[in-house]
């Protein structure tokens, strides 16, 4: 089993690298448009080109829809986009946008089988392709519930990693159905939506509730 999913990222890996080979192709012969958002600036060298978020939400919604989706809807992927490391056009690793953009346009041509990995590891919580789950999380939970304006926040970010890595381990997928539960995806996907301003969710993100243990959430009031 171990073999067979170290072999399917390898695999996956590859077919990311050829689409940002092309990428990178597209910088030189000034064909990047379409991938690269023009209010960005740049230094003038085609290799420091940052990718759109326009242009990642947009082969979210393309490649990676119904049961494959990753956030509630486009508002929701451009303002978590909007807090991530934008990174390097062509450069398809780390926590960053661009590594995103590159597993969601492989996702496009991708079987069966592979979509739910590439959808996963081009959605917010990286699935330890782009950015591990706990790193992701932590840098959108500072970004959009920092102390300075909610309650329900983490002093820093290495508390929340420590808080974050004591989560139950357990396979369970990113995606837009992740509603409660005990575990890192529940709490990225309400900081996605913190990230569209609504603070309240910070609760949620924070693991105050909702995306608890449902053992350890208490009963309802009696009537």
């Amino acid at each position: 089993m171990m073999t067979t999913t170290i072999l399917g990222r390898a695999f996956r890996s590859a077919s990311v690298l050829a689409f940002s080979l092309v990428a990178a192709c597209g910088q030189v012969l000034g064909i990047e448009d379409a991938l690269v958002d023009p209010t960005f600036t740049t230094s003038g060298e085609a290799s420091v080109v940052p990718p759109s978020c326009s242009a990642y939400c947009d082969e979210m919604a393309s490649s990676c829809g119904d049961q494959q989706s990753q956030y509630a809807d486009e508002f929701q992927c451009l303002a978590v986009c909007n807090h991530l490391p934008a990174g390097t056009l062509g450069d398809p690793t780390g926590n960053t946008v661009s590594c995103r953009l590159a597993r969601a346009a492989a996702a496009a041509t991708a079987s069966e089988n592979d979509l739910e990995f590439f959808c996963r590891e081009a959605g917010p919580g990286g699935d330890g392709a782009c950015g591990a789950p706990c790193e992701s999380f932590c840098s959108l939970m500072m970004a959009v519930c920092p102390p300075t304006h909610t309650a329900f926040s983490y002093p820093d970010v290495d508390a929340c990693l420590g808080d974050c890595e004591a989560l139950p381990q357990v396979p369970y997928a990113y995606g837009d159905q992740v509603l409660s539960g005990n575990t890192v995806q529940c709490r990225t996907f309400y900081a996605g939506f913190a990230a569209q301003g609504a603070s309240a969710e910070c609760e949620r993100a924070r693991g105050v509730s909702v995306c608890v243990d449902p053992s350890s959430e208490a009963p309802p009031p009696a009537e």
